[in-house]
């Protein structure tokens, strides 16, 4: 089975436009029924936030439980409950993916300026894509997780859909994101003086005005091992 892990970062994206966030997308909703929840048996709702990320980055950023927190919530369809809650509750799989969607997001932006300015930084690209997709985040943490349980109405497949919401407080990543960035540039001694350039903009900018909350943008589907 085909399994797809979406981030949606309600906040993943830096102050000078760049997009990076993802919304949560999985099977197409006016050809699905919801069997079953978390704690549907005890009359339990769906919970805003799960509601959230299915509607829009902006959505699940602007709740009341949230603010001053960038959000990350990351979704698996799955046969298996527990091997879907199991995968996206993982702190590991967690970290890996905001780390790289960091990563993504300030390389891009990277690379865009360096296209304006002539220059070619596609080797330096590469390396620091790796560096900062191996970086790790302190006080990212597990607020929430949820499961559904889902039929496609067009070809009566049954499925788990488990979600897990991470935060971490604004400042904290912003600052995280910016030392991380500073040291791999000060100790790559091949970097261009215009590629480090760019990345001490970069960084300035992340340090003074932090991300803002941007439309979603779809990553890549991923594959997770078979159960």
């Amino acid at each position: 089975m085909k399994k797809t892990v979406l981030i949606c970062a309600a906040v993943l994206c830096l102050a000078m436009g760049l997009a990076s966030c993802a919304s949560v997308a999985g099977k197409p909703m006016q050809a699905t029924e919801l069997l079953d929840w978390k704690g549907a048996a005890l009359g339990q709702k769906v919970p805003a936030w799960v509601i959230a990320a299915n509607e829009s980055v902006e959505a699940i950023q602007s709740l009341p439980d949230y603010q001053g927190q960038y959000c990350f919530a990351v979704t698996l369809d799955n046969a298996s409950k527990d091997f879907a809650v199991s995968w996206v509750t993982n702190p590991a799989n967690a970290s890996a993916e905001v780390s790289r969607m960091i990563a993504n997001t300030v390389n891009a932006e990277a690379e865009t300026q360096a296209k304006s300015a002539g220059q070619d930084i596609n080797r330096g690209l590469s390396e620091l894509n790796t560096e900062m997709s191996n970086a790790s985040f302190k006080n990212l943490r597990k607020s929430a997780d949820f499961w559904i349980l889902s039929k496609n109405k067009a070809t009566a497949e049954e499925y788990y859909t488990a979600y897990s919401l991470w935060t971490i407080p604004q400042t904290d990543l912003n600052d995280q994101i910016a030392a991380n960035y500073q040291n791999i540039i000060d100790n790559n001694k091949a970097m261009s003086e215009a590629e480090r350039s760019i990345y001490l903009d970069i960084i300035k900018n992340i340090r003074e005005r932090g991300m803002t909350t941007v439309s979603s943008q779809s990553q890549p589907e991923t594959e997770v091992a078979e159960q």
